[in-house]
């Protein structure tokens, strides 16, 4: 399997295809539609971050094969908000029960599950980190068959004395 991998249902039926930035993005989407006053940034420019906004990046991915053409995806995000500097650690505390909030559920559209595992993590320079991981299966799509060509079955009986 090479490039984007397709999600079908069990009954073959295509779902949409995943890949890691759409599930970035799929983040992105959902603190812009909640927090639509605030930037939502997934790349860092050569200038840094302009507070108040969200940085998110993707930490790592897995996909582990579970059975014939099924396979386990886990995503670990980190989802940075860089508060204001008048209100620092207050806003930041507030945002943090907005962002549990937010990824406890499932996303209307067909994006990712709700958040398997969050915390939330204050850093020195002011910034809130909210780590969270989401899990979905994804099937490969069916491939052709393997046919068996000709069966030649021949049988003797044989007579015991």
């Amino acid at each position: 399997m090479t490039g984007k991998i397709k999600r079908y249902t069990k009954a073959g039926e295509e779902l949409s295809q995943s890949t890691l930035n759409e599930v970035v993005q799929s983040v992105a989407d959902r603190l812009t539609a909640r927090f639509p006053e605030l930037t939502v940034h997934t790349e860092r420019g050569p200038e840094g971050l302009p507070a108040p906004c969200f940085f998110v990046q993707l930490l790592k991915s897995e996909q582990a094969r579970e059975l014939n053409r099924r396979f386990k995806r886990t995503y670990s995000l980190d989802v940075q908000f860089y508060p204001p500097a008048e209100r620092g650690r207050q806003a930041a505390n507030e945002v943090a029960e907005q962002l549990y909030e937010l990824f406890a559920v499932a996303s209307a559209d067909d994006g990712p599950s709700p958040g398997a595992e969050m915390r939330t993590e204050w850093k020195d320079d002011g910034t809130l980190h909210l780590y969270l991981t989401f899990t979905h299966f994804v099937w490969a799509p069916a491939g052709e068959a393997v046919k068996m060509r000709t069966l030649r079955q021949e049988e003797k009986v044989k007579h015991g004395d």
